[in-house]
Parts: C-alpha cells; sequence; structure tokens
C-alpha cells in the first residue's frame, strides 16, 4: 500500500491477485488505456464497480482508510444515498471483520478484485481453497461471508443506479488520470527492469473514497494455461481542482509503478523469506516503531516496502532524473527506511548484468547478502543514528 499525502509519499503492501477479467456492463466501467508504444501492452485506466462497492461498505463500517475521500461532492453523495444501509448486514460483518481480523488498508481490495461486477459479484475466481495472493488475513469462510453480503447490499442498496448516477464522475476521473501518466513510460521501464511479461494486464484503479491511500492487487484465473494475470494499481484520489473534482499530477506515475511492483516483489521476498529473515527482523527491531506508525506491522512487510521502494527509486531515476531520486530517497529514508539509497544503489548491479541475472528473483541472493552485510557491518546502527539526528 502507499499513502500517498501528495505532500508525500508512505507506503503499505498490498500485492494480491484476482482472476475475473472486470467485465461488467459498459455503462458502468469508465475506461481509458495507455499504450507505451503501438502494438505494446497498454495500461487500463479505469474506476471500477468493485472498488467502490467495497470502499462504500468498509467506509459505512467507520474504517478510518476509507473514509478520505477528497472529492466532496462525491463523498457528500456516497453519504446520502448509502446511509439507510449503515446498519445492513453486510457493513455489521465488515465492522467485525476489521475488528477481530484486522481486515483493513489492502486486505479488501485483494478481495474485491476477485470478485465479478455487481450485481452478481461471482466468485471470479473460486475461494475455497483461499488463492494464494489473497491477502492472509482472510479466511475462505470470512471472504464468502462478506461476499454474500455484499451481494445483498448492492441489491438493497440499488448500487447500480448509484453508479449509473456518477458516470460523468467516473469517465472524467478515468480520462484525467491517463493523461496524467500516459508519457511516464512505466510498461517501457517495467519490461525492461523486470523481463517482458506479455500474459499481464496492467490495469489503474482510481478508488474515490481512499483519498491518499494506494494499494496493490493482482489476479490470475487458476487452472487455465497462459491466463493473463492482472495486475492492479488502486489509486486513492487525494487532489481536487478548483471546481472539487479529481486531477492528477505526474508524481502519480511513481506511486502506480510501486504498486504494480508489489506483485512482481512480495512474491520474491516471500520465496528468499527464509534467508531474509535474519537480517529482517534485526531492522525491524530497529525502527519498529515508525514502522507501526505506517501499518507495517512486520519484518517481511517491511522488507517488502523495502524492495519496491528501491525499485521505484530505480524508476524514479531512469524517467525522471537523478534529482527526483535523490529527494524521493530522502522521503523514503525519513519515514524509517533507512536504507532505500543503498539498496537502490545496489540495484544496479542487477541492472548493468543482466546476463548473470536475466530476472530479479534470479538477483535475490545478492539482496540477502546486501541486507546481511548491512546489519552486520554496523552501517543500519550508523544510519539510524543520523536519523535520530534529524528527527531532533
Amino acid at each position: 500500500m502507499k499513502v500517498v499525502i501528495r505532500w508525500i509519499s508512505l507506503v503499505f503492501a498490498g500485492g494480491l491477485l484476482a482472476s475475473c477479467s472486470p467485465s461488467g456492463p459498459a455503462e458502468l466501467r469508465a475506461e481509458n488505456s495507455s499504450s507505451p508504444s503501438p502494438g505494446a501492452a497498454a495500461i487500463q485506466v479505469r474506476v471500477d464497480p468493485r472498488v467502490e462497492l467495497m470502499s462504500v461498505v468498509f467506509r459505512l463500517a467507520g474504517s478510518p482508510e476509507y473514509n478520505r475521500g477528497a472529492v466532496p461532492a462525491y463523498t457528500q453523495a456516497v453519504d446520502a444515498h448509502f446511509a439507510p444501509f449503515r446498519r445492513h448486514a453486510a457493513v455489521r460483518r465488515a465492522g467485525r471483520l476489521r475488528r477481530f481480523r484486522g481486515i483493513s488498508f489492502n486486505a479488501p481490495m485483494s478481495l474485491a478484485v476477485h470478485l465479478t461486477d455487481p450485481p452478481a459479484l461471482d466468485e471470479g475466481v473460486i475461494l475455497a481453497p483461499l488463492p494464494d495472493r489473497i491477502d492472509s488475513r482472510w479466511s475462505s469462510r470470512s471472504a464468502r461471508g462478506l461476499v454474500k453480503d455484499l451481494q445483498a447490499f448492492a441489491r438493497e442498496s440499488e448500487f447500480e443506479s448509484f453508479l449509473s448516477d456518477h458516470q460523468e464522475l467516473y469517465a472524467l476521473t478515468a480520462d484525467r488520470l491517463h493523461e496524467a501518466i500516459q508519457d511516464a513510460r512505466i510498461l517501457e521501464w517495467f519490461q525492461g527492469f523486470f523481463g517482458p511479461r506479455t500474459e499481464e494486464e496492467f490495469i489503474v484503479v482510481a478508488g474515490l473514497l481512499n483519498g491518499g491511500l494506494c494499494y496493490g492487487a493482482s489476479a490470475r484465473r487458476p487452472g487455465v494455461p497462459d491466463a493473463a494475470e492482472e495486475v492492479y494499481s488502486v489509486l486513492g484520489v487525494w487532489m481536487v481542482d478548483e471546481s472539487g473534482l479529481p486531477r492528477f499530477g505526474p508524481e502519480v506515475a511513481t506511486t502506480i509503478v510501486h504498486e504494480f511492483a508489489h506483485s512482481y516483489v512480495n512474491p520474491l521476498v516471500d520465496a528468499h523469506a527464509r534467508a531474509l529473515q535474519p537480517a529482517g527482523q534485526e531492522l525491524f527491531g530497529m525502527v519498529r516503531n515508525l514502522m507501526r506508525k505506517q501499518a507495517y506491522a512486520s519484518w517481511r512487510t517491511m522488507l517488502y516496502e523495502s524492495l519496491v521502494r528501491a525499485c521505484e527509486v530505480r524508476y524514479t531515476r531512469a524517467v525522471f532524473g537523478s534529482e527526483a531520486a535523490a529527494r524521493e530517497v530522502a522521503e523514503h529514508q525519513s519515514r524509517g527506511f533507512l536504507w532505500t539509497g543503498r539498496l537502490a544503489a545496489f540495484l544496479e548491479e542487477y541492472e548493468s548484468d543482466r546476463g548473470a541475472y536475466p530476472t530479479l528473483d534470479a538477483f535475490l541472493p545478492r539482496v540477502v547478502d546486501f541486507f546481511n552485510e548491512y546489519v552486520q557491518s554496523g552501517q543500519a546502527a550508523v544510519d539510524l543514528a543520523d536519523l535520530g539526528r534529524e528527527v531532533r
């Protein structure tokens, strides 16, 4: 997850899978696309009914992260239309899931992208057993219980009618977001850095109730050979123009890269978790308070973020230049990711020797070496002391 406070960017990890390609009523899905070159894969840009529905329900349940909407007329319309449903079974279940299972931040989005569009809200991916990239805070039982209640909520609240009433806003949002990223070379950089993956679809979703909170997610239908994997960046809307309508600056590109990167990076950290754990646990102990303030509750989540942020810096340097990359490094380090600049520089070894390291997975043992040396050399303690002086 990336928390964009426009002002700054602080992030959180998402990175889950969903398999059913969003295919609902065309009139309810505002969409655009951006392609890096003729014939190349395009980034789809949209407002997604599943994301809006899940956001509405968790907003009504009182989840702070879904009560950050920055588009005044839209949040007022949501509150007015759905006020009679604040005690609906779906809302009450969402509240219990947050309290007792920690279902919050990216977890609702990870389930949303596994469903078909309303009103059906079928399982686009069968939820039992739980798909391996749905956030682990879910269980098959808890996910299916909420889906059943969401189906009733969508029907009884006339959710499709609400979507239809706001189609003009959704179309404007998708158009403005598309315009902001069309020259950002996102896919060009991804294909160069991680390697071409023709079976993937990249989808940017504007979450109109999420404010500066952004999430990564992804999805593939199990058992279908060569099925396209959908890689999502659920981008909050945190800026508006003088009319109170969504606007996007060029900085959204790095946030989108961040969220897309989780779908690549998180599984690699998981695959090398045993080797990464000793250094990861020691580092987490040093910056635990800073991490937990940002909702990063474990060493593994911290390392997801660490490697994603370093990749983000490499993108920024390649597309926007060294000065922009240096500013980004300073921001990440101020958030407790003390090693960001060093790790980003270390990734240059990967980029410059693709013969030895054709994929980032092949380079992960070197990343393990980086973290071990960073801790054992005492550099982590030095950087932490420097951060302390800056904070004071």
